[in-house]
């Protein structure tokens, strides 16, 4: 039932995966094998990934860990402290993040595992460089890069694009290299990537040209899976940037139940809190009160973060568009 959840992931259909997912981990905790249960637990985080599911998750990873501990297994341990760092990205709970980014990291060394250690590095970079860390994250971008291409992980290409431009952004203003240069991302990933795209255009002042962009392309979406947040939340920047009304309206009904999370793309590419995106869909809908209670919130999570380099450009969305 689990590996068939899995196989569906990409067939858009969640209510079926999630009755797989329920079903599955009944059987595999009335099992009572802890080996069997970090499986179903694994197994049901990639089936069921997604924003709305992240509670459940961290519940799951938590459980997987306590399993993969009872086990005695360190490589279990690593990858399930692994996959529950993630996780705790998600639903912000930064603390526990970092705690479990430390403890996979020393059960990695222990056991020589590699995959868990390119995961966590996507997963660091950019705070890193949210916290202006940026040598720190240079290095760790290279290690993790070099480390990456000696497995057969997926997204070889949009994984390491992803971490980079976060990168580039926090170092940076956005250019026009830097739109010129993830262009082809955009169009050769089988990931909806417009909105990011658009994002990068009105940031590096190619305004014209994103309205035209988005006048042909519009911001297509894929089905709800672990990418959606941040294309959402990118939405959210690029309808604000161009005006449009309605589409930031769409963005801030689909965000508002992620307040006090994360903006990211499944365990990478974090862009800090999902309201300050929040904000930036109110203002573009019209709504400058909401948009300022918003962005107190983001800003009040910037400072419990320690990630000032976001705080300080949440300020200049304020400043620039009066909420």
């Amino acid at each position: 039932m689990l590996a068939l959840a899995v196989e569906l992931y990409f067939a858009d259909a969640p209510r079926e995966r999630d009755a797989l997912v329920e079903q599955g981990l009944a059987v595999a905790r009335r099992l009572a094998d802890p080996s069997l249960l970090v499986w179903a637990n694994t197994a049901a985080h990639l089936a069921s990934w997604r924003a709305a599911t992240a509670e459940d998750r961290y519940r799951r990873a938590v459980e997987s860990v306590d399993a993969a501990v009872q086990v005695g297994d360190p490589r279990q341990e690593c990858v399930t402290r692994t996959i529950l760092a993630g996780v705790a990205q998600e639903i912000g709970d930064v603390p526990r993040m970092w705690e479990e980014i430390r403890l996979a990291r020393e059960l990695a060394a222990r056991t020589g595992l590699v995959s868990p250690l390119v995961a966590l590095g996507w997963l660091e970079v950019p705070w890193l460089a949210m916290q202006g860390r940026f040598a720190d994250a240079q290095q760790l971008f290279a290690q993790t890069l070099a480390l990456m291409q000696r497995t057969t992980m997926a997204q070889q290409t949009e994984t390491p694009a992803g971490a980079a431009l976060a990168l580039r952004m926090a170092m940076a203003p956005v250019d026009d290299s830097v739109v010129a240069g993830f262009a082809p991302v955009v169009e050769s990933s089988p990931l909806p990537m417009r909105a990011h795209l658009l994002m990068l255009m009105l940031r590096a002042g190619q305004h014209d040209q994103a309205l035209a962009h988005y006048a042909e392309f519009g911001v297509e979406f894929g089905h709800d899976d672990w990418f959606t947040l941040q294309q959402q939340c990118q939405a959210a920047e690029a309808s604000l940037g161009l005006g449009a009304a309605k589409r930031g309206a769409s963005v801030y009904r689909w965000l508002a139940p992620y307040a006090g999370r994360v903006c990211c793309a499944g365990a990478a590419v974090a862009l800090g809190p999902v309201d300050g995106y929040l904000a930036l869909a109110a203002a573009a809908a019209g709504e400058p009160t909401v948009a300022a209670r918003h962005a107190d919130d983001a800003d009040e999570l910037c400072r419990r973060w320690e990630i000032p380099l976001v705080a300080d450009w949440m300020a200049t969305q304020r400043q620039t568009h009066g909420f």
